[in-house]
């Protein structure tokens, strides 16, 4: 099965999501505008079209070099090779006009409809408002416009645009505090970063922190590095100097950072001189996440479908990479996780159904779409469409089946982990140095001892637990032991994967061993234990607070470097209580010297005060979050956590318990919040000797009962544990790539199906379902069902004639038309064709009603030709119908003839539906909604609610 399994999933080159296949030709400029795209990296003022420059130079009076479009034309748009300082002279021409508020509402509105054109569904528009205010309008006046072009754009265009604030690198640091205020002020209404732009030279970004930032385009490596380690860039405009510094490249890859790439003003700026091989190619290669971008489209006088084509032909992408950068642009854009997620599921399926009907071979892309990162399950477009929904209860999860998946575990402490009966053992070989045999007379007295924390008003303590396990571990032998054991119960588990965190200070406390001694003990007895186990780790030296002050913090940090360098452990580890911002300082030089050396952080923070989270990301430069039991208190972090998918460990552990206290009062559980919360959760089994679920199994048996979890969560669950480890880009993908093959095929076998989230898309929109049903149902089921209900139906039709009623119903279904006589359910012409099951015979008396929709993508309809439901951004994720019925009265007799209709819904004259009053059904997703009503007979129905209301009270 192992060898099987391999060949599945062996891929010449993992650092790229799709296969390439053999196409039928190159795309062009025509396919590439089909295709939607993001568009990252744009400038307002860069972007404003030359004959927009004269009109408003004509109405505001101001002179320009000429008013000629052509002529003004050649002097916007640069030539290729020069000076960024000269490139950036256009902008003083441009910026002339855009100094009244109306100029930067109709400039944000055409660039938002340039990029339309271009295939772009998705923009974010930069600006400094600095820049336009040399006629007395505040920062936020401007602001103010640009969110009106905004909206604007939205309403007209029916494209996605968001705004960037930028600071000037060459501007003073409180101006850049100003721009950054407005940011956040803002950020509801639209403005979704902070970008610092301008000169690089001379112009450090360390001045100014906390934004996403232009760099390594004029100025060199120093500049990418500044931009991320201290403004804490979430990506990198340009980047191109990173190419001078692999380390530099291989940190950006692993920790996901996004290049927004602007080739053609890279050569226009000499970023890259013309002859030199522009870097996008080996970025790309490297797994750095790659979003190809137009700069200045006006300036620089591209699109970004001209971009696309031009690096398609030159930089030989194919066809399946193209796709890939595409969509990178929307799993990189600055909006909320869930707005990302779902443009980027509806781009990929829109791309995908672009190329399939223009002859493309997608296949490439289809084998691998379930690899993607939290992409979906449906986006593929499909010659036969399968049911979307289905009744289909999967098998209960036992923790057997969670011991047969293949498992990572992010957080072992080597300090508890090893099993109590060695633990007592190694005691025993101590003899009379053994503090616990003083103690304990007897193996059983201890273990009862130990497992007596499971019961209330237990002396057991969790510093006494560590002490037993502390006493056996502080020779080299007794380490290689215990690392021996820890490896046995993990290889038990299933668990292939795992994160030892090692404090050397724990194995020094007798004075036999160095903190150096006990780490080169580690790194042998892993060595050893990973071969006979087949069971791949990485060791994470740490600290822990406040046992371990800054000298201590300083002198792990330097033996962190030079293991680091030795390719012996693979990241730094602080753990303990959260260190508060008056005692970052003291760390703050081991931080510095950590960060010089692209050193992955984990750190403990926010257990108690969720303020330390940031403290924790930006100056202690951490890559992962362990515990942060208290941002369930702050929607606003568990949002940040969730849009920058940043991980955060979890556990089934006592100080989880008791850090959640209140969260247990109203019974929710952490770990359901934050997955409901979009927060990239990972399980882990920390101290397992410590804690009353001691292996990872048992952690994940305890969620799973106590949260309700489906198999598909489980998955993305296990999932996060290897994406999101310390180990190298490739080898995590690779690693993931076997979890989900072997998973699949193990579940499948023990007859689990949905094992991944499913999107809501147009070929899994299959609206047959058996009557009666929750609107759920296998195919097989749907025709067993249909059938049986085919031969009661003539059974009974054989008895007894049919009424008007039933004719009715009866025409529906071979899609004829009959008016309503009076007593019948209420007819009409709909949005969603209802499947003749539904149908029901009305045995009540006549009755008339309204409906109600909502939809949280605008206006939807019904597309007979694709069967679809859409809406004009694209297909809606949400529907939902409820018809409210009110007895009807002898006036009534016309308003039961009025089809079912809306000018939000459409009319579709050839979908016929007839529903039983009262029936509900719902595809559900989605978060806001926007009513309709039918506006005829709307009147009446009100009336006799009104009616119906007094009556009701009347008998109260």
């Amino acid at each position: 099965m192992s060898d099987n399994l391999h060949k599945i999933t062996e891929r010449k080159d993992i650092r790229t999501s799709f296969v390439n296949r053999p196409q039928p030709r190159e795309l062009t400029l025509e396919d590439i505008e089909q295709l939607p795209k993001a568009e990252l990296h744009c400038h307002l003022d860069g972007g404003i079209r030359p004959s927009t420059v004269i009109d408003l130079a004509l109405e505001q009076g101001i002179k320009l070099p000429t008013f000629d479009e052509e002529e003004l034309s050649k002097i916007l748009k640069v030539k290729e090779e020069v000076t960024l300082d000269v490139y950036l002279e256009s902008f003083h021409v441009t910026n002339l006009v855009l100094q009244r508020p109306y100029a930067i509402t109709r400039a944000v509105y055409e660039v938002s409809e340039d990029a339309k054109k271009s295939g772009i569904t998705y923009i974010e528009i930069r600006f400094a408002p600095i820049l336009h205010t040399n006629l007395g309008y505040s920062m936020t006046e401007i602001v103010h416009a640009a969110i009106e072009g905004r909206l604007l754009a939205e309403e007209k265009l029916h494209i996605t645009v968001r705004l960037i604030v930028c600071a000037m690198r060459h501007m003073h640091p409180s101006i850049s505090k100003s721009a950054a205020e407005i940011a956040w002020r803002y950020n509801q209404q639209g403005v979704v970063a902070l970008d610092i732009a301008g000169g690089e030279y001379g112009n450090s970004a360390k001045a100014h922190k906390h934004c996403t930032v232009h760099a390594g385009e004029a100025a060199g490596k120093e500049s990418v590095y500044e931009a991320i380690r201290y403004c804490g860039a979430h990506r990198i405009g340009h980047g191109v100097r990173m190419i001078d510094d692999e380390d530099l490249q291989r940190y950006v890859a692993n920790v996901r950072i996004a290049v927004e790439s602007c080739y053609t003003s890279n050569f226009q700026t000499s970023a890259v001189k013309h002859g030199e091989e522009h870097p996008i190619r080996k970025f790309f290669e490297k797994g750095i996440i790659i979003v190809p971008c137009t700069d200045n489209m006006t300036v620089s006088n591209v699109t970004l479908s001209s971009e696309y084509l031009r690096i398609h032909k030159e930089m030989k992408f194919t066809v399946e990479e193209l796709v890939q950068m595409m969509d990178n642009g929307f799993r990189s854009a600055f909006i909320s996780f869930n707005h990302r997620m779902r443009i980027r599921s509806e781009a990929m399926h829109q791309r995908l159904t672009v190329l399939r009907e223009k002859g493309f071979d997608i296949d490439g892309i289809k084998s691998q779409i379930r690899y993607l990162d939290r992409m979906p399950y449906g986006v593929v477009p499909v010659e036969k469409p399968m049911p979307y929904w289905e009744n289909f209860v999967n098998p209960p999860i036992t923790i057997d089946v969670i011991r047969s998946l293949r498992k990572a575990d992010l957080h072992v402490r080597f300090l508890g982990s090893m099993r109590l009966q060695t633990v007592w053992e190694q005691h025993v070989k101590l003899g009379d140095k053994s503090s616990v045999l003083k103690r304990f007379k007897t193996k059983e007295s201890f273990l009862s001892y130990n497992e007596s924390k499971y019961t209330p008003g237990s002396s057991y303590t969790l510093s006494e637990g560590k002490l037993f396990h502390r006493e056996v571990m502080q020779t080299k032998n007794q380490i290689s032991l215990a690392i021996d054991d820890i490896f046995t119960t993990n290889r038990e588990d299933n668990v292939r994967y795992l994160e030892l965190m090692v404090r050397p200070n724990d194995h020094t406390q007798a004075g036999i061993i160095t903190d150096r001694e006990a780490i080169d003990a580690v790194v042998s007895a892993v060595e050893v234990a990973s071969k006979q186990h087949d069971l791949r780790c990485s060791i994470v030296l740490c600290v822990h607070t406040p046992e371990d002050g800054p000298e201590a913090f300083m002198h792990l940090a330097q033996l962190t470097v030079e293991y680091f360098d030795k390719g012996k452990i693979r990241a730094f580890g602080v753990f303990g209580s959260d260190v508060e911002e008056q005692d970052m300082e003291g760390y703050e030089p081991a931080f510095e010297l950590l960060k010089n050396r692209y050193i992955p952080v984990v750190m403990s923070a926010a257990r108690t005060n969720p303020d330390t989270l940031m403290k924790a990301l930006y100056y202690g430069g951490a890559t992962r979050i362990s515990g942060g039991f208290a941002v369930h208190s702050s929607p606003t972090l568990m949002r940040y956590l969730a849009d920058h998918e940043l991980a955060l460990e979890l556990g089934r552990t006592e100080q989880a318990k008791y850090c959640t206290l209140d969260l247990a009062e109203l019974k929710i559980s952490t770990i359901r919040l934050m997955l409901d919360n979009d927060v990239r959760v990972v399980l882990c089994s920390y101290a397992k000797s410590l804690e009353v679920t001691n292996t990872l199994s048992r952690v994940y048996d305890s969620a799973i009962r106590s949260n309700g979890l489906k198999i598909s969560e489980v998955i993305y669950i296990m999932g996060n544990a290897i994406r999101l480890s310390l180990l190298p880009l490739v080898k995590r993908e690779k690693m993931y790539r076997d979890f989900i093959d072997e998973t699949v095929l193990m579940l499948e076998a023990l007859g689990y199906r949905h094992l991944f989230k499913k999107g809501m898309f147009t070929d899994l929109m299959t609206f047959k379902f058996p009557q009666g049903s929750t609107l759920e149902g296998t195919l097989e089921e749907q025709a067993a069902i249909q059938a049986q209900q085919d031969i009661d139906e003539q059974k009974l039709n054989q008895l007894s004639p049919k009424s008007p009623t039933e004719k009715q119903a009866d025409a529906a279904k071979e899609g004829e038309s009959i008016p309503p006589s009076q007593g019948s359910p209420f007819t009409g012409t709909g949005s969603v064709g209802i499947p003749s099951p539904l149908l029901q015979k009305e045995q009540q008396s006549p009755k008339v009603g309204h409906i109600q929709g909502s939809t949280n993508s605008g206006l939807i309809g019904y597309n007979t030709n694709s069967s679809s439901l859409r809406s004009p951004g694209g297909v809606i994720s949400h529907v939902q119908f409820s018809f409210h019925t009110r007895h009807n009265d002898a006036s009534s007799d016309s308003q039961t003839q009025n089809q079912l209709t809306s000018p939000a819904i459409g009319r579709q004259p050839s979908q016929k539906i007839i529903l039983h009053t009262g029936q509900q059904f719902s595809v559900m997703g989605g978060s806001s909604a926007a009513n309709v009503k039918t506006e005829e007979g709307r009147e009446n129905a009100d009336e006799t609610e009104k009616e119906e209301e007094q009556e009701n009270s009347t008998k109260d």
